[in-house]
């Protein structure tokens, strides 16, 4: 019964996430090498990033 409070636990945690990258089309993380600040351009994700 315990594990019940896993399916809450998920579901606001996804609706998080979902949240945060929602306007994300290439990988949702960033590695901070700072070209995006430099160049205009994420490495990543290979366009112009408006970030």
């Amino acid at each position: 019964m315990e594990w019940l409070i896993l399916i809450p636990v998920l579901v606001i945690t996804t609706v998080i996430w979902a949240a945060i990258n929602r306007d994300s089309n290439g990988p949702s993380h960033c590695m901070g090498c700072g070209a995006c600040d430099k160049t205009g351009a994420c490495v990543l994700r290979r366009r112009d990033d408006p970030k």
